[in-house]
């Protein structure tokens, strides 16, 4: 293990002693030069060498525990000891599994005065990471090689630009950032990047695991679905979720149940039924048994059909479901599985248009996610009423294994890469 890697288990953090290479002002540190620090004297110190004396820059820095550290200036003067070199797991191709590669790279510095670097600790797989790496996306995010995937990641912060002062060195923090988390260390902006104060009630993987799944089902939920949440919640209303076992599933029925209070119906396997209702789903329909659509065929007041498998046809079954001025939302589409054309582009573009002038029911498409939604989902998280489903953790090395899980369109809950 490098002398720059702390062990790392669900809430190790760094130490004073392990990791910084400042010195509390107070409390010289012992090194193998002398350093002479007195309270009076934070923005200069003078070094003692076998030459004589002479005078070294020094800059103050303040934790969010109110300790006044001094660092030696450098490309930031706001930073605490990282190593120089880092690791990611990154592609050079579009292509399968074996496209990764464990690259050894220069450590992201920081460039804009918004900038952190954060020590990443846990970052999470989502589809779209599997779908750019294939190259289906190229039609509307087409990479530079060599490419570090993933977007959720959830770590502390090692070094900040100089107008960053939301954060503080060593503060636990977690996010979304376009692309880059399948690393050991991640630049973020935080003017532009979804970045927030990790909980202290959660860990880094349950952290890592919620931004975009999280904010995908509020979305789906409150912006497009038109549902009410918290204090002003208005009644029951009613929700069934089609895929409630997966990512965006899970966190989509502790929303409906904690957020909106509404009584919530999921369809899922049996394997994870009892998972569903713990959750706050009153009623679970096992797929692979029972074909939901004969379950529910008596059933035309839901308020809101959340879609996150989109497999063909089923905005034509669930519609039904639906009260008069229900909604449906598609979190997944019927060309989610293939490489995207221009033609697809069209072909949805004319299903979307023709859906919201003729379908029976109002259908919403998620096309994209509000960051700005995301503060509001920390409280829930913070208490714990909505929980990040982990099905499984790999490696972050292992990242292959993760996408073919992933991939397989089996799994349960939210799938973790531990950096």
């Amino acid at each position: 293990m490098s002398d720059f890697e702390p062990e790392t288990t669900q809430e190790s953090t760094p130490t004073l002693e392990d990791l910084s290479i400042t010195n509390k002002v107070e409390e010289p540190i012992e090194t193998t030069t002398t350093h002479i620090a007195t309270p009076q004297a934070h923005s200069s110190d003078v070094e003692v060498t076998t030459e004589g004396v002479k005078k070294i820059s020094f800059a103050e820095t303040t934790t969010r525990s109110g300790i006044v550290e001094a660092t030696p200036t450098g490309p930031t003067k706001r930073q605490i000891k990282h190593p120089e070199r880092s690791h990611a797991l990154q592609i050079n191709e579009f292509g399968e599994t074996s496209v990764f590669s464990w690259a050894e790279l220069k450590t992201p510095e920081i460039i804009g005065p918004h900038d952190v670097i954060v020590r990443v600790i846990a970052a999470s797989v989502n589809p779209i990471d599997w779908k750019v790496r294939k190259g289906y996306m190229q039609v509307l995010e087409k990479p530079t090689f060599p490419h570090t995937l993933g977007r959720d990641f959830s770590g502390y912060i090692v070094a900040k630009g100089e107008k960053v002062n939301k954060f503080f060195l060593k503060d636990k923090v977690f996010g979304i950032v376009p692309h880059g988390a399948y690393a050991e260390y991640l630049r973020v902006n935080t003017e532009k990047d979804a970045i927030e104060e990790k909980p202290v009630s959660i860990t880094h993987e349950e952290a890592a695991g919620a931004p975009l799944a999280a904010l995908a089902a509020w979305h789906s939920l409150i912006e497009l679905g038109n549902l009410s949440y918290g204090e002003k919640a208005e009644g029951t209303p009613k929700v069934l979720i089609i895929g409630g076992s997966g990512g965006v599933g899970t966190f989509a029925v502790q929303f409906a149940k904690k957020a909106t209070h509404a009584s919530v119906t999921a369809i899922a396997s049996e394997k994870n039924a009892n998972l569903l209702t713990k959750l706050g789903a009153e009623r679970v329909i096992d797929y692979k048994t029972r074909d939901y659509a004969q379950v529910l065929k008596d059933e035309n007041d839901f308020d809101l059909v959340i879609d996150t498998i989109g497999e063909g046809g089923t905005y034509e079954k669930a519609s039904h479901f639906l009260k008069k001025n229900g909604i449906f939302v598609a979190v997944a589409t019927e060309i989610n599985e293939q490489k995207l054309t221009y033609g697809d582009l069209a072909k949805f573009g004319a299903t979307f248009i023709g859906r919201k002038i003729f379908g029976a029911r109002t259908y919403k498409p998620l096309l994209d996610i509000e960051r700005k939604d995301f503060p509001k989902l920390i409280p829930y998280l913070e208490r714990r009423e909505v929980v990040t489903q982990i099905g499984e953790i790999f490696s972050l090395k292992d990242g292959s294994k993760a996408h073919v899980l992933s991939e397989s369109l089996h799994s349960s809950g939210k799938i973790i890469l531990k950096a």
